[in-house]
């Protein structure tokens, strides 16, 4: 494990902990609180799965079917926060489509034992655009809203962010395995950079409006 793998796991706790905010919020909306509950799982699956690579047993399988849950959540989530109902309906199918899809390929074309580069790059280009179509929407509404105080901002942000930049390296990442000029461990610090950001603006997301008063001594 490199240096950024512990920054990372530590980035998901804050990010956990932070989340956990939402329940003392009478106001916060559902899809904030069930986010706690999935960064939750996230943190137990990320502990797991550090466990598995020091104890030097494969954790491949974890991820695959963790991945399958992770864009699930966040299909369920964004359709939450998107108004226009006929993306609703279309969100509400590929949650549907999705998981079937990404099963299948796991089980019966890919492999479990190899990562699903087909489904994780479908999965992040749909992220892609429904974020950018959230983007639309908030950009389109017709009173102004504070950007930086706004949860479900820094949320769908670290979505677009993340899988902007993850899309290009899961899309390559079959051709740069076979590539003798490339380190696998390159991989895996570009991996924990994204991740690192992705979490931090969840942690911003659920701290940005607390009031944090200044006393004048």
């Amino acid at each position: 494990m490199s240096k950024f793998s512990y920054v990372q796991l530590g980035i998901v706790f804050i990010s956990f902990l932070s989340s956990l905010t939402a329940y003392f919020r009478p106001i916060a909306i559902l899809p904030l609180r069930m986010f706690a509950f999935f960064l939750f799982i996230t943190v137990v699956v990320e502990f797991f799965g550090y466990y598995l690579s020091f104890h030097h047993r494969t954790n491949i399988e974890l991820y695959d079917l963790f991945g399958v849950f992770e864009f699930s959540f966040y299909f369920w989530f964004l359709r939450m926060v998107i108004r226009n109902s006929v993306a609703k309906k279309i969100i509400l199918g590929l949650l549907w489509v999705y998981p079937l899809f990404s099963l299948v390929n796991i089980f019966l074309i890919q492999g479990v034992s190899s990562f699903p580069t087909v489904t994780y790059a479908t999965g992040c280009l749909i992220i892609v655009i429904m974020t950018v179509y959230y983007f639309f929407e908030l950009f389109m509404l017709p009173r102004g809203t504070h950007l930086f105080r706004d949860p479900l901002f820094w949320i769908c942000f670290g979505l677009l962010l993340f899988y902007c930049c993850s899309f290009p390296i899961f899309g390559l990442s079959n051709f740069l395995a076979k590539a003798t000029w490339f380190k696998p461990r390159f991989l895996g610090i570009l991996l924990d950079l994204v991740n690192i950001l992705l979490y931090s603006s969840f942690t911003i997301a659920f701290l940005c409006r607390i009031k944090i008063r200044k006393s004048i001594s």
